[in-house]
């Protein structure tokens, strides 16, 4: 078996600054493994993944075309990343519900500078978070701090269903109306599948024995087309 030992070094290194939101003390590296680790776990209400890093690091996967059985990622933990990890990452990736248009109305709550995020609280009290286009002008944001408004643009999804962000087109001064109408958190349009879940045995009281009784059967292929006329 061939493994591939990855030592991604000490954390808290420069790279730190790629992440502007990054938690005190969190590297560029420790935010990577974090996700992967979600990832591995196949935790499909995690916030630290979209379907881009998924695919990402699938991407591991391509390594077993060359012999590789497992990568080990050393960083003050390991995690080892083999087939079962591919598939746990896969599966998340193709149970995602796809990008879908949305309005949400809540309490501008929070504003970020620095990358344009926001985040959203709802009427319920569930916390949206939100990135501001570049379509948006900061400087309009400012005045609708802690004021309830209406946003408008693509919600991007968890693959448990759950809204992971919005990237907002639109944020604008939201009526009572509004509010009532679009206060719920963003859901799926249609859950996506994951293809497993499709490939159930087929036994005498399902599939297509289900529909006809008994088949294939000991009809001739004249007697199965006369029985079809009669049925048309």
């Amino acid at each position: 078996m061939r493994r591939c030992c990855a030592d991604v070094g000490e954390k808290g290194s420069p790279r730190e600054e790629m992440f502007s939101a990054a938690p005190p003390g969190k590297s560029s590296l420790d935010l990577l493994e974090d996700s992967l680790e979600d990832a591995l776990e196949g935790r499909a209400d995690s916030d630290r993944y979209d379907p881009p890093l998924m695919a990402t690091l699938e991407g591991f996967g391509r390594l077993a075309r060359y012999g590789v059985e497992e990568i080990q990622v050393i960083n003050g933990r390991t995690l080892r990343i083999d087939r079962r990890g591919i598939e746990a990452i896969r599966s998340l990736r193709s149970r995602t519900p796809q990008d879908r248009r949305v309005m949400v109305a809540g309490k501008l709550e929070t504003i970020r500078h620095s990358d344009r995020a926001f985040t959203l609280v709802l009427s319920s009290g569930e916390v949206l978070r939100g990135i501001a286009t570049e379509q948006i002008d900061p400087s309009e944001l400012a005045n609708l701090f802690g004021k309830s408004v209406l946003v408008s643009g693509y919600a991007k999804l968890r693959p448990s269903g759950g809204p992971l962000r919005i990237e907002a087109e639109l944020i604008a001064p939201a009526s009572a109306s509004d509010v009532a109408v679009f206060s719920g958190a963003p859901t799926p349009l249609l859950q996506a599948l994951d293809a497993r879940d499709l490939r159930r045995p087929q036994d005498s009281k399902s599939g297509v024995a289900a529909i006809f009784g008994k088949w294939p059967g000991d009809e001739t292929d004249e007697e199965v087309l006369a029985a079809l006329a009669e049925l048309s």
